[in-house]
């Protein structure tokens, strides 16, 4: 009879420690969820597309006189932000519809880990639609001499690429805090688009509320007042919108996420 003893074997594979997937890892799988989906592609897709429309509207002469690089990348940058949020909320809900979280959450069972990702992946994908935008807002201001005979105008303050890449990331966040506290994909979506304008419709149209408006939507805050380098009234109402439609959302999400049973 032959008996193995411990001292054939290298005592570190008796002792190899376990370790995980890094953050970096885990959010470019996140982002590789993103598009792995028919949903998500196209989405991403039309996010190109839509900005080459808000190009359009700001560059023809129809629609706009002597533009500039600065209203050119606005127009493209406030087209593309609306999908931000839609895809923020596939990120989450996909999983659950698909029924996909299980192997998630078995791979990394630190579900915290994987809410982090998500917020990361969502924030890389705001920067790279600010690019995008960029992008296509140079090309459309080459083209203004040609369709507006005038020379055009290069002038891009770093606030207006400030002020895109924070409603971007702010728009992405919300997303995934919808999604996170739903896990559905239609709920989510259609709470996302109604809620915040049905809150404002109720505050416009209740008598001494209007202007409480100014301090709980976020669509004009993003959408207007930081288009307009406003100054410090503005980001208190930014800082008490995001407070209603980003923090509280997102302190729910987690939690439920946390805490939500895989199916």
């Amino acid at each position: 009879m032959i008996t193995a003893t411990f001292e054939q074997y290298p005592a570190a594979d008796f002792a190899r420690p376990e370790t995980g997937p890094t953050m970096t890892r885990l959010t470019a799988v996140e982002l590789r969820k993103m598009v792995d989906t028919r949903a998500g592609f196209w989405l991403l897709a039309a996010g190109g597309l839509i900005g080459a429309a808000g190009v359009a509207i700001a560059v023809l002469p129809a629609t706009a006189s002597n533009p500039s690089l600065d209203s050119i990348f606005t127009s493209s940058s406030a087209a593309t932000r609306s999908l931000l949020a839609l895809l923020g909320i596939l990120t989450v809900t996909s999983e659950w519809k698909q029924r996909t979280a299980l192997t998630t959450f078995t791979q990394v069972p630190v579900r915290g880990l994987v809410v982090t990702a998500k917020l990361a992946a969502a924030i890389c994908l705001s920067g790279l639609f600010l690019l995008v935008s960029l992008l296509l807002a140079l090309i459309g201001n080459l083209l203004v001499p040609a369709l507006q005979q005038s020379g055009g105008n290069w002038s891009l303050p770093i606030a207006t690429l400030g002020a895109a890449l924070l409603a971007g990331v702010l728009s992405a966040v919300m997303g995934v805090a919808f999604g996170m506290v739903l896990l559905n994909t239609a709920p989510a979506i259609v709470t996302y688009l109604l809620l915040p304008s049905i809150v404002a419709a109720v505050l416009a149209l209740v008598p001494g509320l209007s202007t409480t408006g100014n301090w709980l939507s976020m669509s004009n805050v993003t959408g207007t007042a930081l288009a307009t380098h406003a100054g410090p009234e503005t980001w208190a109402h930014l800082l008490a919108a995001s407070l209603l439609w980003v923090a509280l959302p997102l302190v729910l999400g987690t939690w439920r996420m946390l805490h939500a049973e895989v199916k």
